[in-house]
């Protein structure tokens, strides 16, 4: 934990830091929030959040922050790649955001008026399962977030080997 505090106050030691992460978390949570009011014939934003639940927007604010900060402390990575941060490979890069897009993926799940597009995707038997489990998905989405967080705090702090290229 203490990883991820000194990480997070390298990052946002810097004022643009947090006007990004700000800026990212909600354009995370507007595109969680429409993704079923653009999928779902005859859905306006006032239905959309008149239907949802409030632990269903709860775990989608907390996505949308978690990710938020995490895609913020990618960008710290970035623009100090030179300055004795190792830099990032396409394929931690693509990793990433797999990862954010699956766990945005798995807050939608929780949402009943989402379940047109699960179902488009996995099939009628396929999303019985994801619906019936969708809390343990939205929990491992929650975990995939915080440990991607955690393990980007140690590429920040300099405590990743594996992380650093050797010249």
């Amino acid at each position: 934990m203490k990883t991820v505090f000194h990480a997070l106050k390298t990052v946002f030691a810097e004022p643009i830091a947090w006007l990004q992460a700000i800026v990212i978390s909600l354009a995370l949570f507007a595109l969680l929030f429409m993704i079923p009011v653009w999928t779902t014939p005859g859905n306006d934003i006032a239905f959309q959040w008149h239907i949802s639940e409030p632990s269903v927007l709860f775990l989608m604010a907390l996505l949308s922050v978690l990710n938020g900060v995490l895609f913020t402390m990618h960008l710290h990575i970035r623009k100090h790649r030179g300055q004795g941060l190792a830099g990032v490979g396409k394929g931690k890069q693509a990793t990433t955001l797999l990862g954010i897009a699956a766990t945005s993926f798995a807050s939608t799940i929780a949402c009943a008026a989402c379940y047109s597009s699960v179902l488009a995707i996995f099939g009628l038997s396929g999303t019985i399962f994801v619906v019936t489990h969708r809390w343990w998905f939205a929990g491992g989405a929650v975990l995939l977030s915080s440990y991607a967080t955690y393990q980007t705090s140690r590429k920040i702090n300099h405590e990743c080997n594996a992380c650093e290229i050797k010249l």
